[in-house]
């Protein structure tokens, strides 16, 4: 009932409704533009007003039917708005609902149902109807009833209001069954909220794709840091719009380094940088300029090699293993929008080749050796030397070697560098057997001399045994491995069964040695095969005494032809076993 009667009402007049109840029902409370459960209602008339009466079965079950509270999404967006059942309906034998649900068009579209993992999933596919604006009709049915309480059926929606504005969600019409239970709605609200942009982007290896996991990515104006996942990936989500934001990324020194990527070739790199025999890019220059003073100099190979050989403390000024990135931040003005492919560049301070991603590995002396000639003979408690072999007309610049040895035969003194070799420096480092020693100058020469001198001393007892000079570089470019043979005493059987040296030089010109060794005197065969395996020569056949043999080769074939360039095997036959090699003569 409305007092006074009457549809339209001057400016200012006060109108008394009052709600009654039909049979069964009973009143419930306001909705719409009205609020509260007083009844009669007074409302004052100063603008149109839509006020609903809500009732309540009071004759049989009654279904609670809510929306979620907070409804919200971004314009552009989709959502799934689910109608839920607050009342626990099992035995109340609910096989079938129709609604409809009134909104508005200005804000959302409805384009069908979801019933995924709701209470009504198995049914028969929904019957919906989209066909007047502002309005969707949904009925559904099927064969077991609804139990429990859940989501009756979520309305699918486009989002196509502008930020802020709202839109009423009012089932209009809601019939379980033939009209029992009853249902008790009450209306929605859904809101436009506004787009809260993202920043997201990888971290690489420079001069790669490589992600970097791990790294720190910190944020100022608002949020929290984010650590780059494995494939690199970073993004902060649901930024506040119109804030400013700088993200830096970070990685604290020496973590997350793999092993040996930072060695000689580094230092010798930015080496040939200071000299101006090399150009780098400008991160290989950030990598290469470890002490920060903005140019590369002879002092950042030297930090670079100091690290590479000794390892940490470093000197002060040392930046090595320090970790940077381009760019070294990223802020952002008024940020409205989403920013992605937000990347950057990682670059560990002193790895000049940009090898982080696939470090060269160690050499574990497999056996590829060439041989340094016939056995060093010492007697126990004696002292020998070993001068470490230099075969190039190139000017030397740095070097790198390790030397391997069994500190239970033999003990390290000293290392000496040759007397062309003394304005180099020399980094040492000594563990466990295992010898590394750099050279740096900055007066590149050529050296016919050797290198580096090792002096030992045997240890008291007659043994055997092999020192092995490994990972052995000049200028950055890998030269061969070399084994010497140490007899102590009159021991000389160093191994089980006779090994095959790698011949020297390789590749080679003309002349080639073959070396090899025997633990017992034996039936030996030594032939040359192309790479098709005819034979090319046979060097030796007949019969040897243990101990250390090598064997030339001129690159002749049997008729005294010289042969053509190419890869080619030669074979080293004792008793019943075969090794062979490859050889790479190149004219």
């Amino acid at each position: 009932n409305i007092i006074p009667s009457d549809e339209w009402f001057i400016n200012g007049t006060n109108v008394s409704l009052q709600a009654q109840a039909n049979t069964d029902y009973s009143f419930s409370h306001w909705s719409g533009s009205g609020t509260g459960s007083s009844n009669p209602y007074s409302v004052r008339m100063n603008t149109p007003k839509n006020i609903i009466a809500n009732y309540q079965s009071t004759g049989g079950d009654v279904v609670l039917v809510r929306f979620p509270t907070g409804l919200k999404a971004t314009s552009g967006s989709k959502i799934d708005i689910p109608i839920l059942i607050l009342t626990d309906v099992t035995g109340m034998g609910i096989i079938s609902y129709k609604l409809i649900l009134n909104y508005n068009s200005n804000v959302l579209n409805a384009t069908g149902v979801n019933t995924t993992g709701t209470m009504t999933e198995s049914w028969q596919a929904a019957e919906v109807n989209t066909t007047a604006s502002g309005q969707i009709q949904v009925a559904g049915y099927g064969t077991s009833e609804l139990t429990g309480t859940g989501t009756l059926v979520k309305i699918v929606f486009d989002v196509i209001g502008s930020h802020g504005t709202q839109s009423n969600l009012e089932i209009s019409k809601l019939i379980f069954n033939s009209g029992s239970p009853s249902a008790d709605v009450q209306i929605g609200i859904f809101t436009v909220e506004e787009d809260k942009p993202d920043i997201s982007g990888y971290v690489y290896y420079y001069g790669s794709t490589e992600p970097v996991p791990y790294v720190n990515m910190a944020i100022i104006g608002g949020g929290s840091s984010e650590m780059t996942k494995i494939d690199g990936s970073y993004q902060f989500i649901n930024l506040t719009p119109g804030a400013n934001y700088l993200i830096t990324p970070t990685i604290s020194r020496f973590n997350h380094l793999k092993p040996n990527c930072i060695h000689a070739s580094d230092a010798s790199l930015a080496a040939k940088a200071s000299f101006g025999m090399s150009q780098l890019n400008s991160n290989q220059q950030k990598a290469a300029d470890v002490d920060r003073n903005g140019t590369v100099q002879m002092y950042d190979a030297a930090l670079i090699l100091y690290y590479a050989v000794v390892g940490p403390p470093l000197s002060t000024d040392s930046y090595v293993g320090e970790w940077e990135f381009d760019p070294s931040n990223r802020s952002y003005s008024n940020l409205t929008s989403n920013k992605t492919n937000q990347n950057y560049e990682a670059i560990v301070l002193g790895d000049v080749n940009a090898d982080w991603p696939s470090p060269p590995l160690l050499t574990k002396g497999d056996g590829n050796f060439i041989s340094l000639g016939e056995p060093v003979q010492v007697q126990p408690g004696g002292d020998f030397s070993l001068k470490l072999p230099i075969n190039t007309s190139q000017q030397i610049l740095t070097a790198f070697v390790r030397i391997n040895y069994d500190p239970t035969i033999v003990s390290l003194n000293r290392v000496s560098k040759t007397s062309q070799c003394q304005n180099f420096i020399l980094y040492e480092k000594e563990e466990n057997g295992s010898l590394v020693c750099g050279l740096l100058t900055d007066k590149p020469k050529i050296i016919s001399d050797g290198l580096l001198e090792f002096y030992f001393t045997a240890k008291e007892k007659e043994e055997s045994t092999t020192l092995d000079i490994l990972d052995f570089s000049i200028n950055g470019e890998a030269a061969q491995n070399f084994r010497q043979i140490i007899s102590i005493g009159n021991k000389f059987n160093i191994i089980e069964s006779f090994t095959l040296f790698q011949n020297y030089p390789n590749p080679f010109n003309t002349n080639t040695t073959i070396s090899y060794t025997l633990p017992k005197p034996s039936n030996v065969s030594i032939q040359i095969f192309d790479i098709k395996g005819r034979q090319v020569k046979l060097l030796f056949n007949g019969f040897q005494k243990e101990g250390f043999h090598s064997i030339d080769w001129d690159s002749r074939d049997a008729q005294k032809n010289l042969v053509g360039s190419g890869i080619y095997i030669y074979q080293l036959s004792v008793e019943n076993v075969i090794v062979n090699r490859k050889l790479i003569l190149s004219k």
